[in-house]
């Protein structure tokens, strides 16, 4: 159940921001059902996302093969 609510707070999170900046490359933070807080970091080379999410209980999640 966590992982299905982090996985689409972070979809909906990385449309809001890639909507609105040109270049999302970075560490970001969030909070979910403003109860966990979770952090992202964004890596954008060309079309290509990558990077990974900390979630509430610290562990690293990457992803890779993302595009924009």
């Amino acid at each position: 159940m966590i992982k299905k609510t982090l996985a689409t707070a972070f979809m909906v999170m990385a449309f809001a921001v890639m909507s609105f900046a040109g270049d999302i490359t970075g560490n970001w933070k969030g909070t979910v059902m403003e109860q966990f807080e979770i952090g992202y970091t964004f890596k954008v080379d060309g079309e290509k996302l990558s990077g990974s999410s900390k979630g509430p209980d610290g562990s690293d999640t990457p992803f890779k093969d993302g595009t924009i």
